[in-house]
């Protein structure tokens, strides 16, 4: 992709164009509001993200994630439940 290409598909947030974006709810950790930023850095643990989108595409949507089965994945890890419990009391002996 040639430089004006690149130019033309990002820049602005318009229906077809690649962008990044994350939309945050309010919460306790953006406060106070008088600097942002250093409150993005320092104090937010990441509950105040919402919805996240990476060159365009949603990634997390209302707190979901879109591009993992999130209720597979936790009965999936939680079927590993007595595995590790096993491998645990095993060698702590």
């Amino acid at each position: 992709m040639d430089w004006e290409q690149t130019v033309s598909m990002i820049g602005s947030i318009e229906a077809g164009k690649k962008a990044d974006l994350v939309v945050l709810k309010p919460s306790t950790g953006l406060l106070p509001t008088n600097n942002l930023i250093a409150q993005l850095a320092l104090s937010e643990s990441g509950e105040s993200v919402e919805t996240v989108f990476v060159d365009g595409e949603p990634i997390l949507l209302d707190g979901r994630v879109m591009k993992i089965d999130e209720d597979a994945l936790l009965e999936a890890l939680s079927s590993l439940g007595p595995r590790i419990s096993t491998v645990v009391n095993t060698s702590s002996h």
